[in-house]
């Protein structure tokens, strides 16, 4: 298992540009880098081609209500995924029923 840690990828949502180019990684970890909804845009458009990550932990990012949306979506066409962490983002109770409500993967 190949895995990606916050060293490796650095905090800036453009260093997202190399993931599709690792074709082996299952595991990205990115919690604590601040992406906000810019970096989970671009991951949202990476799950739609990418079918290998099976685990993406993005705790303490700082993504709004609207970059978790895109991501629980992505994650839901995404059939290999087990695990997208979302957890201490800015979200609210309402926000977290809802979404846990339709995406199975999400730990919110």
């Amino acid at each position: 298992m190949q895995v990606a840690s916050p060293e490796m990828l650095a905090t800036s949502p453009d260093m997202l540009v190399a993931l599709p180019g690792m074709a082996t990684l299952t595991y990205l970890h990115l919690a604590l880098n601040l992406i906000a909804d810019e970096g989970a845009q671009a991951l949202a458009t990476l799950l739609e081609t990418n079918r290998i990550l099976t685990v993406i932990d993005l705790a303490f990012n700082q993504i709004s209500i609207h970059g978790i949306k895109n991501l629980a979506s992505a994650s839901q066409k995404h059939s290999t995924m087990t695990t997208l962490d979302l957890r201490y983002n800015q979200t609210d109770a309402n926000n977290r029923e809802m979404l846990n409500d339709t995406a199975n993967v999400l730990m919110l």
